[in-house]
C-alpha cells in the first residue's frame, strides 16, 4: 500500500489587526491639527499690533538684555 505525501499548507487564518486603522486615525488627527493650525492667527506680532501690550523702553532693554545673556540673539535683535 503506498500511501501520497500530502504537501499542502494549511490555509492562513485571517487575523484583524488593529494597525492600519489605528494609523489612519493618526494620520485624521495629524491633518487636523495641520490645519487648526495653518488657520489660527499668529500671535508673533500681537506686542506691536496692540499699544496697550507694549513694555516700556527700560522693559525692552531688560527683556533684551536677559535674551542675550542667554544666547538667544536673535530673539533679543527682534525684542530691542
Amino acid at each position: 500500500m503506498e500511501e501520497k505525501l500530502d504537501f499542502s499548507l494549511p490555509q492562513k487564518k485571517q487575523k484583524t489587526s488593529l494597525a492600519p486603522k489605528i494609523s489612519l486615525l493618526l494620520l485624521l488627527i495629524l491633518i487636523g491639527l495641520s490645519l487648526v493650525n495653518l488657520l489660527k492667527p499668529s500671535h508673533k506680532n500681537q506686542l506691536s499690533q496692540n499699544p496697550s501690550l507694549s513694555l516700556s523702553e527700560e522693559k525692552v532693554r531688560e527683556l533684551a538684555s536677559k535674551l542675550a545673556s542667554r544666547n538667544l540673539y536673535k530673539r533679543a535683535a527682534e525684542v530691542w
